[in-house]
C-alpha cells in the first residue's frame, strides 16, 4: 500500500500548536485520493534552525518508503536556508517529492524530474523564511522596540510594513523593503498596475497571502469565498501605499495625527504623490497613444512631461512639463511629440552602438547574478555579526550579576557601544535587503521577449505595439532647453530592466518644427553623441551643470555640425528621413 508522510513543526517561540498544520494537510492528502490508514505524521517544537530535530531525522531515515512527504510551507522544513536546500537536494536525488501546501506544488513531477519552477519559487521563500524568523527572534531576545512610534496600537491588522509588537507598532524589516520598492519604481516611472504586476511576478506575497496559510478567505457581507491563489496585489493596494502618510511618520488616527516610526522619506513622499496629482490631473485614458507617456522628465525641475494632442493643424502636438499644469511653469520649453518620437525612432534602427547594446545582454544578467550571490553571502555574514554582538550583550550582563568589581556605570556604558553597534548592523542588514530585492526584481523581469529592430520597422505603424518595445527599451529621457531653438535630450537606456550607465545625447533643433510656415517645411534633424565635455549630470532628474558653460558648448557643436567640408567632423547633423518620421494623427503631416 503507497504511503505517504506529514512532517509539522513549530519552534519554541511560536504561540500555535502543530495540530492546525496536522489538520490542513490531512485534509488536502484525503483530497488527492489517499485514505488515512495511508498518512504516517511526525510532529516536533523545535527550532527550525537546529540540525538535531528527532521526528525530521526519522522521517527522512526511512523517506524512501513514501510516495510523498507533505509540509504546509517551506519554512516547517526548516529556517536555515544552506540545511533547507540540503535536505530537499537529498530527496529529490532518493526520488521522494515534497509537496508544499501553500504552493499546491511538488519539487518534482510525476516521471521524477526536478520541477524547475519550484527550485525557483523556493530558493526566494527559503532565504525570506530566514530573514524573517532572524528578524522576529532579534527583536524577543533584546526586548528593543526599535524605531517605534510614541502612540499605543491594538490589534494585529497595521498598515503593510508595520507590526504590533507589545501594543506599539514597529517597522516590520521585511515588509518595509518592500514599500520602500514600491516608492521607488514609482519614482521611476512604472505605473501603479505595473508595479503590483512586478510584486506578483517576484512572488513577494501580500500580507492576507502570508497569514492565511492554505484557507479559503470568506467575502465579507457574501456568501462568497476566495482562494488563496487568488490573493494578489492589486493596483489599489499600491495606490493606498503610495498615498499613505504613516510611512512618513505622521499615522492618522480618530482624525488626528500622531508619530509612527518612519519608513519613507518625507521628499520621495511628496515627489510620488505630487506626480500622481498631476498624473490625475491629465486624461489618463486617452484617444491617443503616446511612445514616451511617463518615461520623459523635466531637467529643470524634475517634473515629468505630459503630452499634450489636438487633431487641429494649429493646435499643440507637444510634450510639456507638468509644472505648467498648476503654476506658471519653471521655464523649460515643450517639444513637439513627433520630432522626439522620430529622433528615438531613428536613432534606435540606426545607431550601431544601441544595436550591439541590444543584441549581447547576457553579460549584464552574469553580472547581476554574481552580485546577488555576493549579496547574499554579506547578508549571512552580517547576520552572524549580529548574533555575536547579541551573544555579547548577554554575557555583559552575566559579568555585571557574578562580579563585586564591574560596576553599573560600566555596565550601562558597554551596553550603549554595543547597542549602537548593533544599530549600525541592522542598518547594513536592510540596505542589503533592499539590494537584494533589487537584484531579483531585474532577473524576475529578464526572460521578457528582446525588441528587435525588424520589430521596431514592423511596428512603426502600430502605436500600441511601438509604444510596449520603446518601454522594454527606454528607462526615461531627460529635456533641458537650451534656448528657442535647440533642445538637449539626455536618454537612459535599458536592457531587460537594467539601466545602462552610457548615456546618449541628442542635441534636437526643435526650430525645425516650429519655425516652419507657410514657405518653409518642417525639418527633422539632430545631432548624437556619447559624451560630451560638460557631460549631465542630475540629481532628481535635475541638471547640475553650469548652464552657461553648457549651453557655450552646444553653440560651437552646432557651428562645428555647420561646417561643410569633407573632413570627418566629430559632430555632424543627422537628418531623419521623411520615411522614420512618426506621427500621431494625419493633420501633423
Amino acid at each position: 500500500m503507497d504511503k505517504v508522510a506529514i512532517y509539522a513543526r513549530v519552534s519554541t517561540l511560536e504561540l500555535q500548536d502543530y495540530d492546525r498544520q496536522v489538520s490542513e494537510l490531512t485534509r488536502e492528502i484525503l483530497n488527492q485520493g489517499y485514505t488515512k490508514e495511508q498518512i504516517d505524521t511526525y510532529a516536533e517544537k523545535v527550532s527550525g534552525y537546529k540540525k538535531d530535530r528527532p521526528e525530521l531525522a526519522k522521517l527522512l531515515s526511512k523517506a524512501e518508503d513514501y510516495k510523498c512527504i507533505y509540509v504546509s510551507e517551506i519554512s516547517r522544513l526548516g529556517r536555515n536556508p544552506e540545511h533547507t536546500r540540503e535536505i530537499i537536494d537529498d530527496l529529490s536525488q532518493r526520488n521522494v517529492p515534497v509537496y508544499i501546501l501553500t504552493l499546491k506544488d511538488r519539487t518534482l513531477k510525476d516521471d521524477g524530474a526536478r520541477n524547475n519552477i519550484m527550485q525557483i519559487i523556493l530558493q526566494v521563500l527559503i532565504e525570506f523564511a530566514d530573514i524573517e524568523s532572524k528578524t522576529m527572534k532579534s527583536r524577543m531576545k533584546s526586548g528593543k522596540l526599535e524605531k517605534v512610534g510614541l502612540g499605543k496600537v491594538s490589534g494585529a491588522n497595521q498598515a503593510y510594513g508595520y507590526k504590533n509588537v507589545d501594543g506599539y507598532l514597529v517597522i516590520d524589516e521585511i515588509e518595509s523593503v518592500v514599500v520602500e520598492q514600491i516608492y521607488d519604481m514609482y519614482k521611476e516611472g512604472l505605473g501603479i498596475d505595473a508595479i503590483a504586476a512586478t510584486l506578483n511576478q517576484m512572488d513577494i506575497p501580500t500580507r492576507l497571502k502570508r497569514l492565511t496559510g492554505e484557507k479559503d478567505i470568506k467575502v465579507r457581507r457574501t456568501d462568497l469565498t476566495k482562494s488563496r491563489a487568488s490573493i494578489k496585489w492589486e493596483g489599489a493596494t499600491v495606490r493606498q501605499i503610495l498615498k499613505n502618510p504613516i510611512y512618513i511618520g505622521k499615522r492618522q488616527f480618530k482624525g488626528h495625527t500622531v508619530p509612527s516610526p518612519q519608513i519613507i522619506s518625507e521628499e520621495l513622499f511628496n515627489f510620488c504623490n505630487d506626480l500622481m496629482t498631476t498624473k490625475n490631473n491629465r486624461n489618463i485614458i486617452t484617444n491617443y497613444t503616446y511612445l514616451l507617456k511617463d518615461m520623459i522628465y523635466c531637467g529643470c525641475c524634475g517634473n515629468k512631461y505630459y503630452a499634450i494632442y489636438t487633431p487641429n493643424p494649429k493646435q499643440s502636438k507637444v510634450y510639456k512639463c507638468t509644472s505648467y499644469i498648476r503654476a506658471k511653469g519653471c521655464g523649460n520649453k515643450a517639444i513637439s511629440i513627433s520630432l522626439l518620437e522620430s529622433v528615438i525612432f531613428n536613432e534606435f534602427i540606426n545607431s550601431k552602438s544601441l544595436l550591439t547594446i541590444l543584441e549581447s545582454p547576457n553579460d549584464l544578467k552574469k553580472q547581476i547574478e554574481a552580485e546577488l550571490k555576493g549579496l547574499t553571502q554579506q547578508l549571512k555574514n552580517i547576520n552572524s555579526d549580529k548574533e555575536n554582538k547579541e551573544a555579547e550583550q548577554s554575557k555583559l550582563l552575566d559579568l555585571y550579576l557574578s562580579s563585586n568589581t564591574f560596576s553599573k556605570t560600566q555596565l550601562e556604558q558597554k551596553q550603549e557601544v554595543l547597542n549602537r553597534e548593533i544599530q549600525t548592523i541592522e542598518d547594513k542588514l536592510h540596505l542589503i535587503n533592499k539590494e537584494i530585492f533589487q537584484k531579483k526584481r531585474i532577473l524576475a523581469n529578464y526572460d521578457q521577449e528582446k525588441a528587435s529592430i525588424d520589430m521596431l520597422i514592423n511596428a512603426k505603424e502600430n502605436r500600441t505595439e511601438l509604444q510596449a518595445i520603446f518601454k522594454q527599451l527606454i528607462h526615461k529621457v531627460v529635456i533641458n532647453t537650451i534656448n528657442r531653438d535647440y533642445t538637449l535630450v539626455t536618454f537612459f537606456a535599458k536592457v531587460k530592466g537594467v539601466v545602462l550607465p552610457q548615456t546618449l545625447k541628442f542635441l534636437i533643433y526643435a526650430g525645425g518644427v516650429r519655425n516652419a510656415g507657410r514657405h518653409k517645411s518642417k525639418e527633422y534633424k539632430y545631432i548624437p553623441t556619447l559624451s560630451l565635455q560638460n557631460e549631465p549630470e542630475f540629481e532628481n532628474n535635475i541638471l547640475q551643470n553650469d548652464m552657461a558653460e553648457l549651453t557655450n558648448e552646444v553653440t560651437y557643436i552646432v557651428n562645428q555640425a555647420n561646417i561643410q567640408t569633407q573632413t570627418i567632423l566629430p559632430y555632424s547633423w543627422v537628418n531623419v528621413p521623411n520615411e522614420n518620421w512618426l506621427y500621431i494623427g494625419e493633420s501633423d503631416k
